[in-house]
């Protein structure tokens, strides 16, 4: 079930059986899942970035094709018609994923101190400061005005900062231990993870030497479980460790500034994510945050930067071969919106019928996810498509579960929102170096307000790799 998955600790090297959609998909080697999916549910879009074999089947844990082999060294195929499940042997699971290795990538920053600069002073090209997220959302400011939001960014300085000054003590390590045990890990691997803290902390190690020395343990790399627990008391660390005075103050004046008293998101924004060939989409952690007070910008702030080392985003790295001790953590700082009619997804390109000029939305009501839905929920889900006298058609294939009688967005809102993705398809294009019916762009929307207005609040590449095979 998605409760358990939340509590397991899994690899590339396992298959899944999942009862129902989880909000988020950990790296497997395959998923496959009793409740059916739309071209946009979070285990999808994992499963095609990361060309993993990905399969809806009904009753799926029960299903005589699956249930002997739960448990077993599998082959798993899926094409797009059909799909294979079968036991192998070690051998032949050693080769293949031997196979599956990737050519190692270390992603570039500017780690130079570039200030608190609003989305009006950014640029595409500033990605390598602050990431490619910030970076086009600044695009998308500058492009659309109140149609995209307003904000700054935190370049990657003050995360190398923060990794670079912060030492690990022998009092948080103490702490760690007690968070690790709170959470229900084994004494064991708690005892693990600490002996290797208090040694970093012996040292007098930075944050980021305290990183290396878990990359450099074999042990570590080769133990899954103790990988993870290792991995939590660094997240732990980052997260606790003083933020510097003087970029604490600077940001905290800079959220009340440009917003006041109102609440902001402290959105992630690393230099590895958001890319053409790698999504990264949800592996970092996004928070909620105010000028003063507990909750504080530069307090929240070491959440985002810690979720670099959370175990589901190393992994993932991992799989892709990314150098770890590379990634440098940006912020985008924009206001939170808390008032959404409707909330969506929508490709530039027609992903249901690529033969076919349009653009493809999954839509929902309020907040409610689209991608990583809680109770089941299904979107809305619709394609737009050139009208035959001009302007654009909406065809609906569903309507949300949660208005199952009505459309969520009207004609005219489905409108307003194709000229709003046609202008930031167009405006990419060549900042991507593609011709615009070239770009697939993956953009998040919604509307909000007692007025109903459009906000585009991400811009990416969408990724178009397929899944085949796992062993």
């Amino acid at each position: 079930s998605p409760e358990e998955l939340a509590r397991a600790v899994v690899s590339a090297q396992d298959i899944v059986v999942l009862t129902r959609l989880p909000n988020e998909l950990p790296v497997v080697g395959g998923s496959i899942t009793a409740e059916l999916q739309t071209p946009l549910a979070h285990v999808n879009l994992a499963a095609r970035a990361r060309g993993t074999p990905n399969l809806a089947l009904r009753d799926a844990d029960r299903d005589p094709r699956v249930a002997p082999l739960l448990g077993r060294l599998v082959r798993f195929e899926v094409t797009g018609a059909a799909f294979t499940l079968a036991e192998t042997t070690e051998e032949e699971a050693e080769a293949y994923w031997a196979s599956q290795a990737r050519e190692p990538f270390t992603p570039a920053s500017d780690d130079e101190d570039h200030g608190l600069p609003s989305f009006e002073e950014v640029d595409f090209a500033d990605a390598r400061f602050c990431g490619v997220k910030a970076a086009n959302l600044a695009e998308l400011r500058q492009l659309l005005g109140d149609e995209a939001p307003a904000g700054f960014v935190v370049p990657f300085f003050a995360y190398d900062q923060h990794m670079e000054s912060g030492t690990v003590t022998a009092a948080l390590c103490e702490a760690a231990r007690g968070d690790c045990a709170e959470e229900g890990r084994d004494d064991a691997l708690c005892a693990g993870a600490s002996e290797r803290c208090s040694a970093a902390a012996a040292a007098g190690e930075s944050l980021y030497a305290y990183a290396a020395r878990l990359l450099a343990d074999e042990q570590v790399g080769r133990d899954t479980p103790l990988r993870e627990a290792c991995l939590d008391s660094l997240v732990y660390l980052v997260r606790h460790a003083p933020v510097d005075e003087a970029f604490a103050a600077a940001l905290d004046a800079r959220v009340a500034e440009l917003f006041g008293t109102a609440q902001v998101r402290l959105r992630s924004s690393t230099n590895a994510e958001d890319l053409p060939s790698f999504s990264g989409a949800g592996l970092y952690e996004s928070v909620s945050a105010v000028a003063t007070g507990e909750d504080r910008a530069s307090a929240e702030i070491r959440k985002v930067w810690a979720s670099v080392w959370a175990f589901k985003a190393f992994e993932e790295r991992r799989l892709w071969s990314i150098e770890h001790l590379a990634v440098r953590m940006g912020v985008a700082v924009n206001p939170a919106i808390d008032d959404e009619a409707a909330n969506g997804v929508l490709i530039t390109q027609n992903i249901v019928n690529p033969g076919v000029v349009g653009m493809y939305a999954n839509v929902q009501l309020g907040e409610v996810s689209v991608t990583n839905p809680e109770g089941g929920a299904l979107p809305e889900v619709f394609s737009i498509l050139p009208a035959p006298g001009g302007g654009v058609q909406v065809t609906r294939q569903r309507f949300s579960s949660l208005s199952p009688e009505a459309p969520l967005l009207t004609d005219a809102e489905v409108s307003r929102l194709h000229a709003a993705a046609a202008r930031v398809q167009a405006h990419f294009a060549p900042l991507y170096g593609l011709d615009a019916t070239l770009l697939t762009l993956d953009l998040e929307f919604k509307f909000h307000g007692p007025e109903r207005a459009l906000l585009i609040k991400q811009a990416r590449p969408y990724a178009t790799r397929a899944a085949s095979s796992a062993e």
